[in-house]
This record gives C-alpha cells, structure tokens and sequence, in this order.
C-alpha cells in the first residue's frame, strides 16, 4: 500500500510527489500493476489493429461476417473490461482493503459517474442538435450564427465546468473509506469550491500526457502510416509495398507504446490523488479553524455574560 501525505500543498507540489512516489517506488508499483497494465495493452493493441487498414483482415471479414462480429465484439468488450480492471488496480495501490472490496467500491463509482456523465452529455447533444437546427434556419444572417456560436460555447462550457468537480468525487470516494455515495452532491460542491485548481490540473496533466504520448507513440505511429499506405494500396488491387514480416513490428510498437501510455496515466492518477489529498487536507483545516472561531465566541459570550452579572 503506498500512502498519501494529507497536507495542504500546491498544484506544483503534487504535481512533484507524484513523480516522485513512482520513482521512489516503481518496483512496488510494477509488481502490483504489471497484470492489470499488460491485460489492457493486449486488448488495446488489438482494437487499435481492427481499425487500422489490413486486406487481409478485410478479406476474412467479408467470407466469414458472423465470426468477424463475435471477435469484435469480444475485443471491444475485453478493452471496456481492461479499462475498468486497470482502474481499480491503480485505486488498489492507495487503499489498504482486498481487491475484492476495491473492485466493488471502484464499479459503484465508476457506473455511477458514467451514468450522471451520460446525462449530462445527452442533454448537451440535444442542445447542440436544437443549435444545429437553428443555425441550418438562419445560414444566411451572420448575427444569427454569431449568436448560435456563442450559445454553442456556452453550452460546451458548462459542461466543462459541471465536470470538473466530478474529478475530486470520483478520487475521494476511492481514497476515503469513510466516503459514500449518499453524500455526492456534498463531495460535488466541495469540488466546485476547489473548481479553478482542479480545472488547471485537468488542462495540465491534459498538456503534458499529449505530449509524452505524441513522443511516446512517434515510432508507433511512423509503422501506422506506413502500414495504413500499404494496406489502402492493396485494397485497390496494389501489391504491398512492405516485408512480410512488417505486420509485427507495428504490433510489438504499438504494445510497447500502449504500456509505457499506461504508467504515464497512472503517474496522471497520482496527481489528481495528491491533489484531492491537499484539498481534503484544506477543507480539514478551514473546518477546524472555523470551529475554533466559533469556540472563541462562545467563550467570549460567556466572559461578558459573567462581566454583566
């Protein structure tokens, strides 16, 4: 179990422990992790190849439909089953309980977040359906379209900002033991009081996993493009224009790639952690110092009480 340290710090100090807590413990986390970790970069690179170009693949798609549906099907649901296995591996590092117990606790929260996201999506999509419409009504008055753009920006920003507190509610519950589900909400709006350190931790993780995935994947992707050239070639009836053996070096880059992808999030999950950790640590702290004031209060009431009498 690796533990969190509850203080009050800075972005920029979570950001640092959680580089530093996979450093100073990747053999922990490497042990703990690597089935999970490995089971969704197989799953991963294997849905990344159904949709990649491929004749030969294409060819047996179209002999065989039925058995092409099935194995997709259980390609994609074992990608969903990887996701979520991963999740409560990377949750089960930070929690002291059996992975029974944190496998429960991680798929209450996960279908409850899907759902209220679900929601909150549907609703944007009719919203954005209803600008659409509007904007096909008015295509020819910029006044009209200018207004429907910035409905349009609107709509997509609150929607940012209803999700961003739901980032805290979804660590915390996994975190704190003494955290349930009845009180969301409260987690929620204690997440909205924290609404601009968590939207600039969002935005930076965010920044930085594109980065270290666009470095991450450059061999990767220089073997796609080559790969996807050569496969649109042959479906036009060319020959292909790579070795046989081309194939599996995609492969194995693509799962080297998806692996090192995997503990780069992860380092991403320590800092929302640490994060949610400093903010708890914060509200603690507000609470104390307000029931103190409140105390001082009392006391004073009670000493002027006494002074009058």
């Amino acid at each position: 179990m690796i533990s969190i340290q509850h203080n009050d710090r800075s972005l920029t100090a979570c950001i640092h422990e959680a580089i530093t807590m996979m450093q100073s413990q990747w053999r922990q986390i490497l042990r703990s992790s690597w089935p999970a970790v490995l089971f969704l970069t197989v799953f991963a690179t294997t849905t990344l190849l159904f949709r990649l170009p491929n004749k030969a693949l294409h060819d047996w798609g179209l002999a065989s439909p039925t058995a092409a549906r099935v194995i997709q099907t259980i390609v994609y649901f074992g990608t969903l089953l990887a996701v979520f296995f991963y999740e409560a591996t990377t949750f089960h590092l930070f929690r002291s309980d059996s992975w029974r117990a944190t496998t429960w606790r991680t798929a209450k929260v996960v279908v409850l977040t899907l759902i209220i996201m679900g929601i909150i999506l549907a609703l944007a999509a009719i919203g954005l359906r209803g600008i659409g419409s509007l904007y096909m009504a008015h295509v020819g008055q910029p006044v009209a379209v200018l207004l429907i753009g910035l409905t349009a920006i609107i709509l997509a920003a609150f929607v940012i900002f209803l999700f961003v507190p739901v980032s805290y509610v979804y660590a915390k519950y996994m975190l704190d033991n003494q955290a349930k589900l009845k009180n969301y909400w409260s987690y929620w709006r204690t997440g909205l009081k924290r609404w601009g350190l968590l939207f600039i931790a969002l935005i930076l993780v965010t920044l930085i996993l594109a980065i270290t995935t666009a470095l991450t994947f450059l061999p990767a992707n220089i073997l796609i493009t080559a790969q996807t050239i050569s496969q649109l070639g042959a479906l036009d009836g060319d020959d292909l224009g790579t070795p046989a053996y081309f194939p599996i070096l995609v492969i194995v880059f693509c799962a080297l790639a998806f692996f090192c992808l995997s503990y780069l999030v992860m380092i991403a999950h320590f800092v929302l952690f640490n994060l949610t950790a400093a903010i708890d640590a914060h509200e603690k702290g507000k609470k104390e110092m307000n029931e103190a004031e409140k105390e001082e209060e009392i006391e004073e009431k009670v000493e002027m009480e006494n002074i009058k009498y």
